[in-house]
């Protein structure tokens, strides 16, 4: 017989195994070499890109330091990475097949500081 959690007990929430790690959850910003401002926001297993008005978002896949990036409805592509933060900047570098989505302009070569709020 299952049993039942007490009154005013809520689940407790399991990620997923391929779920972003705590430190990597959260909204990111940079500015491009354009000087647009950019902001990635990081979920457990999605993203959003908002640049200059515009907002593209899919799937995310974290396996260790590897995130992959899919699921863009205008992007059929799946982009690769390591990332990395480094004394609170994150960084992400492409491994393997070059990402053909427009989320590698913001991605690739740009450092992301945590967005306050």
């Amino acid at each position: 017989m299952a049993s039942t959690p007490p009154p005013g007990a809520t689940p407790s929430h399991v990620a997923p195994s391929n779920a972003a790690p705590t430190e990597l959850l959260g909204r990111w910003k940079t500015t491009l070499a354009s000087g647009e401002a950019a902001t990635l926001s990081v979920y457990e297993t999605a993203y959003r890109i908002s640049r200059g008005g515009l907002a593209i978002g899919g799937q995310l896949s974290v396996t260790g330091t590897t995130a992959t990036f899919f699921g863009v409805a205008n992007c059929e592509g799946v982009g690769t990475y390591t990332w990395q933060i480094t004394a609170g900047t994150l960084t992400f570098t492409p491994i393997g097949e070059r990402d053909p989505c427009p989320r590698a302009d913001v991605l690739v070569g740009n450092s992301f500081e945590r967005a306050a709020g």
